[in-house]
Order: structure tokens, then C-alpha cells, then sequence
């Protein structure tokens, strides 16, 4: 059926076996808005919906991951060839224990968003993600996309975009999409603004 502003399901795993893990704590899914038929071909639609992870923890054999925090998730479609997903959250935090060492990361202010549009050469996916990545391994990321990323028809990967990372110290990495095949690193080492030393990569040695 139908879903409405209000709907919200709940699922509190308490040793559940899934595919190879074991999960414990809660995850729930409220939605704030609906607008149309979420998920048909009739157009326009939309919904919000927030996702709660209270605790929820993973683990196969004695490594394990929790997760923590609040997730706004929104869908759109104007039609067939045009729509959108975006996520945000203002603290999301994640606890993993692997063979015995304990990491965390913790997303803050984060948002990212998805989409597909027409265009000439066939859809065209557009991509862009902006907020602060904290772990206790290498201390924190700032990610931030000034041009979104644009990958058309089949292309493998972006022929447009640029992201800016700032790491300790205001030190800078510029990624630049020259073409599908082509992209520009960046290195601001001193955060100064200038960029001392760029070299042009293939995209799949970035992988």
C-alpha cells in the first residue's frame, strides 16, 4: 500500500543471523514527508525518512562494528530520467573492533547527493558530498566537492568535478576530472593556498 508522512517501522535484531553476521541493538525508519507514489512510474514523487541506528552492532566471529547516530534520507523523481537521493547527517559514528585493535570513525556535518539527468549522450550522473571524517587512526578529513562530479552514459568514470580534501594543518589534495579518462591531484602541503605540486593521473590508478 501507500506510504504517509508518520509511517515508521522499527527492527531490534537480538542475535540475529544475516547473511554470516550476527546483529544486536535497533534500527528504525520514520518518514517526515511523502509526496505522489514513492517508487512508481508515475511522476512527480518524493519522501523523507530518518534513519536511527541505535547501537546497531555487527560482528562476524570476534570482530564487530556499532553504529550510532541519525540519517535523513531523501528520494525524488521528477520522471523516468530525472532524479535525485541525498543523505545527511549532522554525527554519525561507527566503533569496530578487529582482532582485538579498536577504531573510530565519525562522520559530522555530512551530506551527499546523487543524481541522473538527461543529457545528449545519454543519463548523466551527478555526484557530490561535502562534511568531516574524524578516526582515531589518521585524525580529520574534510571533504568538499566546489564542482560536482559528472559521469555520462557509460562512461567509467567522471569527465567533470573537482573535490577538495583538508587534512592536519590545513593541508590541501584537489582532485580534478579533466576527462573520463584523465585526472589532475592537487598538493597544498603548508595550507597556504597554493598548490606547490599537481600531476595528472589515469582515473583507474585512483582506485
Amino acid at each position: 500500500g501507500n506510504v504517509d508522512p508518520g509511517d515508521s517501522v522499527t527492527v531490534r535484531p537480538n542475535n540475529c543471523g544475516f547473511g554470516g553476521q550476527v546483529l544486536n541493538g535497533e534500527l528504525s525508519l520514520t518518514l517526515s514527508s511523502v509526496s505522489g507514489i514513492p517508487g512508481e512510474d508515475i511522476y512527480p514523487w518524493s519522501v523523507t525518512g530518518t534513519l536511527r541506528f541505535n547501537n546497531l552492532r555487527s560482528q562476524v566471529g570476534n570482530n564487530q562494528s556499532t553504529a550510532s547516530g541519525d540519517m535523513t534520507l531523501t528520494a525524488s523523481a521528477r520522471s523516468r530520467f530525472s532524479q535525485e537521493v541525498s543523505l545527511s547527517t549532522p554525527r554519525f559514528a561507527v566503533t569496530s573492533s578487529y582482532n582485538g585493535a579498536v577504531t573510530n570513525q565519525t562522520l559530522s556535518d555530512y551530506s551527499t547527493t546523487v543524481k541522473t539527468e538527461a543529457s545528449g549522450a545519454g543519463l548523466a550522473g551527478i555526484s557530490s558530498a561535502q562534511g568531516t571524517l574524524t578516526t582515531s587512526a589518521f585524525g580529520s578529513l574534510n571533504v568538499q566537492t566546489p564542482t560536482p562530479f559528472t559521469r555520462v552514459g557509460s562512461q567509467l568514470y567522471p569527465s567533470s568535478g573537482q573535490a577538495v580534501v583538508t587534512g592536519a594543518g590545513g593541508s590541501k589534495v584537489r582532485v580534478t576530472a579533466n576527462s573520463a579518462t584523465s585526472v589532475t591531484v592537487s598538493l597544498d602541503a603548508n595550507g597556504d593556498g597554493t598548490y606547490e605540486t599537481s600531476v595528472n593521473k589515469p582515473w583507474s590508478e585512483l582506485r
